[in-house]
C-alpha cells in the first residue's frame, strides 16, 4: 500500500487573504442587492439616466464570484487565487476597496502562500 502524504497546511497569510476576499464580495454582493432593490423603486430614466439596476446586479454578480473563489482559493485551487485577483482589480470602483483587495492580494502571493499552493497542487485529486 503506498503511504498517503499528510494534507499541507494552510499558511494564515491565504486564510487572512480569503478571508479579505469574502468580506468584500459579501459587501459588494449586499450593497448590489440593495440596489437593485432601491432602482426599482425609482422611475427608469430618473437622476443620471444610468441604468442603476443592470450595474447593481453586475456588482451583486461580482460579490457572489468572489465570495465562491475564495472559498475554492482556501482549498488551495490556484486557478481561483489568480482569478479572484482580477475580479478584486475589476472591483475597484471605490477608493475603500483599495483597503481590502491590496492586503489580500499580498498575502495570497506571498512566498509561504506560493509554497503552500504549490504543495496543494502537486497533491493527486
Amino acid at each position: 500500500m503506498s503511504e498517503q502524504q499528510p494534507e499541507p497546511v494552510r499558511p494564515a497569510q491565504v486564510t487572512a487573504a480569503s478571508v479579505l476576499w469574502i468580506v468584500l464580495g459579501v459587501v459588494l454582493a449586499l450593497g448590489g442587492i440593495g440596489e437593485v432593490g432601491m432602482s426599482l423603486s425609482t422611475p427608469y430614466g430618473a437622476g443620471s439616466g444610468v441604468p442603476m439596476g443592470a450595474f447593481a446586479a453586475g456588482l451583486a454578480a461580482l460579490g457572489v464570484a468572489m465570495v465562491v473563489l475564495a472559498v475554492l482559493m482556501r482549498r488551495g485551487r490556484n486557478g481561483a487565487r489568480i482569478a479572484v485577483t482580477v475580479l478584486g482589480g475589476c472591483a475597484l470602483l471605490g477608493c475603500w476597496t483599495i483597503l481590502l483587495v491590496a492586503p489580500a492580494v499580498v498575502l495570497q502571493f506571498l512566498p509561504v502562500s506560493n509554497a503552500w499552493f504549490d504543495a496543494v497542487g502537486a497533491r493527486p485529486r
